[in-house]
């Protein structure tokens, strides 16, 4: 496989099964070179001034006063992390593949402007290196041959963007329990293709208030929906769909609290509430 510069990379037949991407080289930026770009990622307004005449920044949706690198970064091997070693905000996608054994070395990563994708086939099993990430501006995704199990090591992610998918082998989402708001929607699974039978706790969920979009859970092991306490309403649809282990009665509670556009509850457990 031939290697682009700092750890970008081309793709190689695994990866490409799972990531539709264009190969890119990675560059160093200084934060003045940074502009943010509220048309393409709805990231807010741009720079004004505060009543003293100093410019203000913007918390922890662009790059500027950070460390930064633009482009997409893909960690296939240990010495791809030499990537991100210091950098304190990436400004693109970060893809986490092959045979990453940790994410020792990525302990500064502040803010990922675009999406953090798993899909490594290697022994990760979490997200230990990344404690210090706070932002996704795009989508947290958990590809189809990942092994990671949970995301611990992610205590301090607050915020997730376009949304959080997760399509094989997590068995919970524990890690994320700082998360307080996700822009976009949340499936675990996927109707009519492929479930997580793996998946057993949403409980990782429980400092989550608000959800812009839909909840689509399927084909997992859930017994309870832990961790949803907090949201008062699902914008777009509820789908809880043959998890085996998920009373039916929990399932129309949710959508009872959360008045969702759409609701599709079926094939979970039967119970005093009806199959």
């Amino acid at each position: 496989m031939d290697t682009s510069t700092s750890g970008s990379s081309t793709s190689s037949n695994s990866t490409n099964s799972t990531w539709s991407h264009s190969a890119s080289t990675t560059e160093s930026i200084s934060s003045s070179e940074i502009n943010p770009s509220s048309e393409s990622r709805g990231e807010g307004p741009e720079t004004g001034e505060n009543s003293s005449g100093d410019v203000d920044t913007m918390d922890d949706t662009d790059c500027r006063g950070l460390s930064a690198i633009k482009g997409e970064v893909w960690l296939e091997l240990a010495a791809d992390k030499e990537t991100l070693n210091g950098i304190e905000c990436l400004d693109g996608d970060l893809y986490v593949l092959g045979t990453v054994g940790d994410l020792s070395g990525l302990e500064n990563l502040k803010i990922i402007l675009g999406d953090l994708n798993f899909a490594n086939e290697g022994p990760l099993i979490n997200a230990e290196g990344l404690t210090s990430l706070k932002r996704i501006g795009g989508l947290l995704q958990v590809g189809i041959y990942s092994g990671l199990e949970d995301f611990s090591g992610m205590e301090n992610l607050e915020s997730i963007g376009l949304g959080l998918y997760i399509w094989t082998g997590l068995k919970s989402v524990n890690g994320l329990q700082g998360v307080h708001h996700i822009e976009g929607s949340i499936f675990i699974g996927a109707e009519g293709v492929e479930g997580v039978p793996s998946f057993v706790s949403t409980k990782g969920l429980g400092g989550l208030k608000e959800l812009g979009g839909s909840l689509r859970i399927y084909g997992t092991s859930i017994a309870s929906l832990e961790g949803f306490e907090q949201i008062g309403k699902i914008s777009g649809l509820l789908s809880l769909v043959d998890n085996q282990f998920l009373p039916t009665c929990i399932a129309k509670s949710l959508a009872e609290k959360t008045s969702p556009e759409e609701v599709k509850i079926k094939g979970n457990l039967a119970d005093e509430c009806g199959a």
